[in-house]
């Protein structure tokens, strides 16, 4: 095989490698960045783990024993009163999914409309904006993806 020597070659056959070899460079750096995409959102969509159930001592005690007698078994229980949960007066957050071709302040726009004008930020966007990412767990500036679900908190008034 004969080495290539690019000095003999044409300047079409230059320029064609050249080509070649940018689109390949395409291929792959596209193919790179969709992978690190669905990763991310994947991340994203994990849902936390559930706690792990709390082992009682009569559980203790029925693991370490088990074959009670009658003396082992309490003969009266004696209930703790419970405590009714007063109603919160914070609603839950709103979930509101990411659109394509959608930023931060578009999803807080389409949240609460008519509250911002469509062009600049006003410093109440902004402010909206970061209540959002940390009601999230986004860093600052966020980067959200389209499908990604987003807890909105209540519109300012």
């Amino acid at each position: 095989m004969k080495n290539l020597d690019f000095k003999k070659l044409g300047l079409k056959a230059q320029l064609l490698i050249g080509l070649g070899l940018l689109i390949l460079l395409s291929v792959i750096a596209c193919a790179g960045g969709w992978i690190v995409h669905a990763f991310l959102a994947r991340q994203a969509s994990t849902p936390p783990p559930k706690p792990t159930p709390m082992i009682t001592p009569l559980a203790m005690i029925s693991t370490l024993n088990p074959s009670p007698t009658p003396l082992d078994v309490p003969t009266t229980v004696t209930r703790s009163p419970t405590v009714t949960p007063r109603p919160t007066n914070t609603p839950e957050p709103e979930i509101i999914t990411v659109q394509r071709n959608e930023g931060l302040y578009q999803v807080c726009r389409r949240h609460c409309p008519g509250r911002w004008p469509d062009n600049g930020i006003p410093s109440e966007l902004d402010e909206y904006a970061r209540k959002v990412t940390e009601l999230n767990n986004l860093f600052w500036p966020p980067i959200i993806y389209w499908g990604q679900k987003l807890k909105m908190p209540p519109c300012p008034q």
